[in-house]
């Protein structure tokens, strides 16, 4: 890891001199903890640094990267050992990152946690390494998992079918408990894009504290995702750019969404806290209170175009509904 400057304090008049980094956050004047990775111990009577969470967070980090690695040399040489090759680590553990970050920065509530994605590492190192246990092929669309083991595989969540010591996994939902040997771990695999669900989520969650309503973003996304799973769709392109406008359109009309089927089609309610839905197909409308408004849609097509105008300008969108 390269830090450009391990205790950079910033010499400033206005600050009476050296800043003091216990009580002032920004020592260089600029981003909170920018340029600093430890505290001077002399206060504590100690004759040496105190780390900050920012170093004993890269830390942890070097260390996960080093457990990710000893897993993909083991899977490797437990593969060899029997004539086959190893599935790439990081494309087992995809689904678990995408619960955890939105493409580069950490989720502010992640589905997955730290402590749960370290234990799926380390009980699998140890499967690895006692069982000689290894992922010979991941297929995320079939929801399956081929795994070989010395040891017996179980599993909660899923089935099992096995020849030999070759186990094929498949997963009925999103999730798995897998047993190898004494070993219990979860595997997972994406039925939806989680960064994208978390985004919507995230832009309307107010809303939908506020007037108690009850969404699931993963029924809204599902008809872009089904489109998406195959790059080799023609419309995959199309489907990718409307569904990042959707995100886009959501956060700035905190729109909430809500779809159910019927027998004519699909009904779709639109929650508003502020502004007006200007679309044809509005089949009723229920004020909530002063500026929120419901609007019920019944419809037979495939796609709505949705547009909003509100204090921050107009907003357009298409949602797919099947």
């Amino acid at each position: 890891n390269l830090y450009w400057r391990f205790n950079y304090c910033k010499i400033s008049e206005e600050q009476g001199g050296v800043p003091d980094p216990y009580r002032i956050a920004n020592p260089c004047g600029k981003t909170n903890g920018e340029g600093f990775l430890a505290y001077p111990g002399s206060p504590y009577g100690l004759d040496c640094f105190v780390p900050t969470i920012r170093l004993e967070s890269i830390r942890d980090g070097i260390e996960d990267y080093e457990a990710l690695y000893s897993l993909r040399e083991l899977w490797n040489n437990n593969a060899k050992s029997v004539g086959k090759t190893a599935e790439d680590v990081n494309k087992v553990m995809s689904p678990i990152y995408s619960r955890m970050y939105d493409l580069v920065a950490l989720l502010d509530e992640p589905m997955i946690d730290f402590q749960e994605s370290r234990e799926i590492v380390a009980k699998m190192l140890i499967a690895s390494k006692r069982f000689g246990f290894f992922v010979e092929d991941f297929n995320e669309q079939d929801k399956t998992f081929t795994v070989v083991s010395q040891a017996n595989v179980s599993c909660v969540g899923g089935t099992v079918d096995k020849l030999d010591n070759t186990y094929v996994i498949k997963i009925e939902q999103e999730k798995a408990i897998v047993t190898v040997g004494d070993q219990s771990f979860n595997l997972y695999v994406n039925t939806v894009n989680h960064s994208i669900v978390y985004g919507i989520e995230f832009n309307w969650r107010a809303t939908a504290k506020k007037y108690n309503i009850d969404a699931s973003p993963e029924e809204i996304v599902k008809p872009y995702y089904d489109v998406l799973k195959n790059k080799a769709e023609r419309n995959y392109k199309t489907y990718a750019i409307d569904l990042q406008k959707l995100n886009g359109f959501i956060w700035r009309t905190e729109m909430v969404i809500r779809k159910k089927p019927i027998n004519s089609g699909m009904e779709v309610e639109l929650t508003i806290p502020k502004g007006i839905l200007k679309t044809e197909e509005v089949y009723s409308v229920k004020e909530i209170d002063e500026t929120a408004k419901t609007y019920t849609i019944k419809t037979e097509k495939q796609k709505l175009k949705l547009e909003v105008e509100n204090e921050k300008g107009s907003f357009t969108a298409n949602l797919y509904l099947f």
